[in-house]
Formats: C-alpha cells, sequence, structure tokens
C-alpha cells in the first residue's frame, strides 16, 4: 500500500471533522453526554480495561541466519618511496616545478664550475703573460681626434682604464699638450683629414710606434726587442666623424650647396678620410697570438671599432644641413656593412671584432652637434641669403628664415656631463676587470658578465648625450609625421603670412652687387644729375618753355651716356 499524499491526510482530517460537527449537532443534552463519559472512566480506572480475547498467531519456524562478513584485513605497511609516489601523484604541478628548478640549478652549477675553473686558468695565464698591474700594459686604442672637444677626456679616461692610447692630432703644436698628462701612455701623430698627405705617415708612425716600449718616460732603450710583448690592437675610436662647429658648412638650402666644393671638402674630412684610416688599421686586428687572447680576456675578449657620428645628421636629417647630413648617413651605412662582413669571415680574430655606431648629442662644452650650434644673427641670416640667386632667395628665403629662427629661440638643452660619455665609451670599448692587485677571480667573473649584459643590452648602436635619445626616437616615426614636426615652423610663418592683416616682416630679396664699371658709371651719372640740379635751381619757379627744353635735352644726353648701366640693371631686376 502506498504512501498517503498531503493532500490526501488533509482531505482525511477535514471529512472527520466534518462527520463530528455533524454528529454533535444532534446531540440534546451535552451534560449528560459529559456525565456518560464520566463514568466510564471511573469504571476503567476502578476495574480496569476489558480483557481482550486470546489471539494465536503462526511462528514464523526455525531459519538460518547469515553470519556477518569479516572484518577487512589491515593495509600492508608501505615503504617511504611509496608515500612519496602517492604525494607526487597529488601533487603533480609542484613536483614539476621542483624537477624544473633542480634540472636548472644542476646545469648552473655545472656550468659555474668550468667557467670558474677558465676564468682561474685564464686569469692566472693573463698574469703571466700580460698581467693586471699598470706596469704590463699591452691593449691599444687608437683614437683619430683626440685634439677635438671630446677627445683629451677620452684620452685621459681610456689611460686611468688601463689602456695605451696612440691618438692623431690635427697641428703639430698639440702633440706635446696632448702626451703631457699621460704618464708615458700616451702617443700622439699628425693626422690632419683637411690634409690627405698626412695619412700615410701616420700610419707610419703608428706602425713604428707598435715597437716601442711602453711608458714612453721608461729609462733605457725605448725599443723591445721581443714581437710577443707588442702592444696589442684592441679598439679604433673615430671622433673625426664626429664634426665641429667651424668646419660645418653653412646651412643653406640643397640646391644652393656647392657640391664640387664645399659638399666635397665636408666629405672628405668627416668620411672619407676617417675611413681610410679604419681601413688601413684592420689588418692589425688580425693578431695570430695565444698572448692576444690572453690579453684581452681580462676586458671581455671583444675588440671594436667605434664611429661616432652627430645623432640630428644620422638619425633625422633636419633641412638645411644636407651636407652634414648626407655625410653621416654615409658614414652610418659603412659601419653596417662592415659589421655585416666581419660576421661572415672565418678568422676568429676578425669575425669577434663588433662595429659600433654612437649617436652624439650636446656634450659639456663640445659646443653640440646640428644646426642648433649654428644659429644665426639676423645679419649673418641676411649675409647668408645674399650669396643665393634671386630664385633661390624667391622661394627659400622665407621659409628659410623661419626655420632658423625656430632654431635659435628654442630652448637650449642642458648638456651630458663629460665625464658620463667617457664612462658611456670605456664601457663600450670595454673595462678592465682585472684592475687591482689583489681582486679575485670570482670579482673578474662578476664584472665581465656584467660587462656582457650591458654591450648585449646597448647593442651595436646606441645614443649618448641631450638631444641623442629625441632624435633616435623621431627617426622611427612615420614619413609623413616627421615632415610635418620639421616644416611646422615654415608653416606657421606661410599662415601668418596669408592671414595677417598687416604687412609682416619677410626677407625680401637682395640684389646682386654690380661690377666695378658700372658702379663707377652710376656715381658719374649721380654726380651729373646733381650738377644739372644746382644750375636750374634758381629758375625752378618760373621755368619757361626753353628751360624744360634744356633740362629734358640734357636728361636726354645723361640717358644716353649710361645706356648700358640702365639695360644691364633692368636684365640684373629680370
Amino acid at each position: 500500500m502506498s504512501m498517503p499524499s498531503k493532500d490526501q491526510i488533509d482531505e482525511y482530517i477535514a471529512s472527520v471533522e466534518d462527520y463530528v460537527v455533524s454528529s454533535f449537532a444532534f446531540v440534546s443534552d451535552v451534560q449528560a453526554l459529559n456525565d456518560s463519559v464520566h463514568r466510564l472512566w471511573m469504571h476503567v480506572s476502578r476495574f480496569g480495561p476489558p480483557e481482550m480475547p486470546d489471539i494465536h498467531l503462526p511462528g514464523l519456524g526455525s531459519f538460518p541466519v547469515p553470519s556477518p562478513p569479516p572484518p577487512p584485513p589491515p593495509p600492508a605497511p608501505t615503504s617511504w618511496c611509496g608515500d612519496v609516489a602517492h604525494w607526487a601523484g597529488r601533487n603533480k604541478v609542484l613536483v614539476g616545478t621542483m624537477c624544473v628548478g633542480a634540472v636548472g640549478a644542476g646545469l648552473l652549477a655545472g656550468y659555474s664550475a668550468s667557467k670558474y675553473a677558465s676564468a682561474r686558468a685564464n686569469y692566472r695565464r693573463a698574469q703571466r703573460t700580460v698581467g693586471s698591474s699598470a706596469s704590463t700594459r699591452r691593449l691599444l686604442v687608437v683614437v683619430l681626434g683626440g685634439d677635438t672637444p671630446l677627445g683629451p677626456a677620452l684620452i685621459a679616461g681610456l689611460e686611468r682604464e688601463g689602456y695605451i692610447v696612440i691618438t692623431s692630432v690635427s697641428n703639430p703644436d698639440a702633440v706635446a699638450e696632448t702626451e703631457a698628462g699621460g704618464n708615458g701612455y700616451v702617443r700622439a701623430l699628425v693626422f690632419d683629414p683637411l690634409e690627405p698627405s698626412t695619412l700615410q705617415p701616420f700610419l707610419r708612425s703608428l706602425k713604428a710606434t707598435l715597437s716601442l716600449r711602453f711608458p714612453l718616460n721608461t729609462p733605457g732603450d725605448p725599443y723591445q726587442h721581443s714581437p710577443s710583448t707588442f702592444p696589442i690592437l684592441y679598439s679604433v675610436v673615430s671622433l673625426l666623424t664626429l664634426p665641429s662647429t667651424l668646419g660645418s658648412p653653412m646651412p643653406t638650402p640643397f640646391e644652393h650647396l656647392d657640391l664640387t666644393s664645399t659638399y666635397e671638402s665636408y666629405l672628405a674630412q668627416t668620411h672619407i678620410m676617417p675611413l681610410q684610416a679604419v681601413q688601413a688599421l684592420l689588418p692589425l686586428f688580425r693578431v695570430d697570438s695565444i698572448r692576444s687572447q690572453d690579453a684581452t680576456y681580462a676586458v671581455g675578449g671583444k675588440k671594436s671599432v667605434v664611429l661616432c657620428v652627430p645623432a640630428p645628421d644620422a638619425r633625422v636629417g633636419v633641412p638645411y644641413a644636407s651636407a652634414q647630413a648626407m655625410s653621416a648617413a654615409a658614414t652610418v651605412r659603412g659601419a653596417e656593412v662592415l659589421r655585416r662582413e666581419l660576421g661572415q669571415v672565418g678568422d676568429p680574430h676578425m669575425h669577434n671584432v663588433r662595429v659600433v655606431v654612437a649617436d652624439v648629442g650636446v656634450i659639456g662644452d663640445s659646443g653640440g652637434t646640428g644646426l642648433s650650434v649654428q644659429a644665426l644673427d639676423e645679419e649673418a641670416l641676411v649675409g647668408s641669403i645674399s650669396q643665393w640667386t634671386p630664385s633661390e632667395q624667391k622661394v627659400y628665403a622665407t621659409p628659410y628664415a623661419a626655420f632658423m629662427n625656430a632654431v635659435s629661440q628654442r630652448h637650449a638643452r642642458e648638456p651630458t656631463s663629460v665625464d658620463k660619455f667617457v664612462r658611456t665609451m670605456v664601457t663600450t670599448i670595454g673595462r678592465n676587470a682585472t684592475r687591482g692587485e689583489n681582486r679575485s677571480t670570482i670579482a673578474v667573473g662578476l664584472r665581465l658578465w656584467s660587462f656582457g649584459i650591458r654591450r648585449q643590452i646597448r647593442g651595436n648602436r646606441f645614443s649618448i648625450g641631450a638631444g641623442a635619445a629625441t632624435y633616435t626616437f623621431a627617426s622611427y616615426l612615420p614619413t609623413f609625421l616627421l615632415d610635418a614636426l620639421l616644416n611646422l615652423p615654415a608653416l606657421l610663418v606661410s599662415a601668418r603670412n596669408k592671414y595677417l592683416p598687416i604687412s609682416p616682416h619677410v626677407i625680401s630679396p637682395i640684389a646682386p652687387p654690380l661690377p666695378a664699371e658700372q658702379n663707377a658709371a652710376l656715381e658719374k651719372t649721380d654726380d651729373l644729375i646733381a650738377e644739372i640740379a644746382e644750375t636750374d635751381e634758381p629758375s625752378a619757379p618760373s621755368l619757361s618753355a626753353s628751360g624744360a627744353g634744356h633740362v629734358s635735352e640734357s636728361s636726354g644726353s645723361v640717358a644716353n651716356t649710361v645706356p648700358e648701366v640702365e639695360n644691364s640693371w633692368v636684365s640684373v631686376q629680370d
């Protein structure tokens, strides 16, 4: 029988209530009903309930009762390997991480042990062959442009780091001054990029200097007798590719640039001659000697060629500086080609030579680079424009003046300190990790590791100096956006000239000077006209027809006297 639902129970209770209510409705004497119930209760409490008949039910009989199941056997004892395996099965991610970390730690320990042994062996061999003291220097750095504004500071920094420095100066008078503060480890040789004939004597003197014994102020025989102790060329730094303010051409439109004289001279000074010197020094990197490897270990083992170029010209190329931009771009592209060629050679001495380009901004009192250091005043601006042809003046005078005024009036950048430039260049070339007699092998390894990380982060081209990072960022902008930013001054001036109600200040084309003969003829004409005016001045209020005719005839005679001058001036104006 199924269990009644809640609704069925409620219906049953409701029907019982209806039945009781309906039955109680027929009772007329409620007191008699209460008395009957009371008597029944008294009777039951006195005599007990009536006896129930004895009911006998049949028994179930005997039947088997199954025994309870036996208890489970106790678990077998497990070993610690089983516990570990069970725990590893429940923590797979953690176990995988621990395994990877253990493998990495093992590889690092093995690599560190091998590197430590190699570093210790190289360090001991370097001490035997080269040494770590200042009296056993062998690494040589050639600095092209030692008399440039940044040259003396860089030479001093390299000498303090433990290098032998051979530098070029353009003036023989600067040799003694350059070598004075070098403690015998600086040699100055004459090489003027404006004089191509000085290149070969410079190279011959440099090769002869390699046989000298350093320091140069050591008493006794100045020459070394063992090639194994000759200086080793480790790096070449070119500051000649970083033009000075005095040697840069005047800002001018590309149409007016004289490519056969001005640009050719500037290109030879800042591109051709420095790269010829670098080209001649490249064979000196091929030194097939185990001692050279030991010597270069202390500074990272990477030889280098470092070319310094102006950041505005190499990265962007601003208007009216076409000569500087073309020269810098040619130098940068040549360095990139050289780097790719050295990366393909099989010679280990040349394969490890790094070719680095340094984009230099405004540094110290060097004057900086680009048009910002060639700001022209009003007189110089007018003088520069006066050398152009009339058609060039008509086209370029207004935007040229606007752009140069915007360059000269902008807020000057705070230059980067020369010490920072020197530290950056020395780190790029290589710092001496073994400098100091008591430096341990672990410290040497850590310094070499940090130097390598810095080189990898900096790469083969980096920026140094105020404004260099800005030009580097601008070089990655889309071309249309970069052109719009550089052409903004000319655009603003053009809008001002178009919409201003008053006449703006515009530099008008300047007439070219006349030849000496024409000037003399004009002066003679002016004197003759002045004499005629003085003669006719008293009778000016009562001029007669004859007087007027006389004046007109005189004027006509004057005009006929210098017809060539008038015609030539008209032709110049046209």
